[in-house]
């Protein structure tokens, strides 16, 4: 995995696509990650302690958080990256820098999105736990991970054919709310919800991305988040 994230992706290559797309007003995947990061942003308030493991290019933390936030990535390029353009928000380090002693029991919010699929069980397991011991007493875990039902397994060929980068052979765990419950069932945390979101509106974003978010939320909201390409997991830390 550390191949592919540091040789495949072009230094800062999801900050830019997202970033442009704003700017623009149309990008399917930029909305895609829009759309992700503005449903995690709600935990991301400024009297709170963050940590976003596996952050990327520094996207997260330095255009939709408000909190004290650090980030961590496998990946050295993007590390420089996230540190050259938002050193402003925050550090961002390598994810063998963090020192889980030091750090226990610190963090009031992490946030691992878009990960759990490049792993193991058996190593999205080991994560998750040792990830525990850093937060804080009644501290929350935010997971995000493709909901990998019919619908999604389509989309995602799709994506491959015309995408950019494909990730036919990168994603290991295709998991969906029943096969993710029950991941993380197996961990230390106490789950407080998973919920789906991102709807087929979010395809009309190559046309105009307010229009498209505008309809995504309507129609997630008249669903109650029972369906979505993406799943959102709420953890607790008892």
């Amino acid at each position: 995995m550390s191949e592919f994230w540091n040789e495949n992706l072009d230094i800062g290559y999801y900050d830019k696509i997202l970033t442009t797309g704003l700017k623009n007003n149309k990008g399917i995947q930029a909305n895609w990650h829009n759309l992700t990061f503005l449903k995690v942003k709600k935990y991301l308030n400024s009297n709170i302690k963050h940590l976003d493991y596996a952050c990327g290019s520094g996207t997260l933390i330095g255009v939709y958080s408000e909190a004290d936030s650090i980030g961590y990535d496998i990946s050295s390029r993007q590390v420089v990256y996230a540190n050259t353009k938002y050193k402003q928000k925050a550090n961002f380090y390598m994810t063998d820098e963090l020192d889980y002693l030091k750090n226990e029991n610190k963090y009031d919010v992490i946030t691992v999105l878009g990960l759990l699929e490049f792993l193991s069980t058996d190593d999205n397991i080991d994560i998750i736990n040792n990830l525990h011991g850093l937060l804080k007493p009644n501290g929350k875990l935010i997971l995000t991970t493709p909901n990998f039902t019919s619908t999604m397994f389509l989309l995602e060929k799709i994506v491959n054919l015309i995408g950019g980068i494909s990730y036919e052979n990168q994603h290991i765990s295709k998991l969906n709310k029943a096969k993710l419950e029950k991941l993380l069932n197996k961990t230390k945390f106490k789950i407080i919800n998973v919920d789906k979101f991102i709807n087929f509106p979010v395809l009309l974003s190559f046309i105009s991305i307010k229009f498209a978010t505008l309809l995504n939320n309507l129609i997630e909201k008249v669903t109650f988040n029972k369906c979505g390409y993406l799943l959102m997991a709420e953890l607790r830390k008892d």
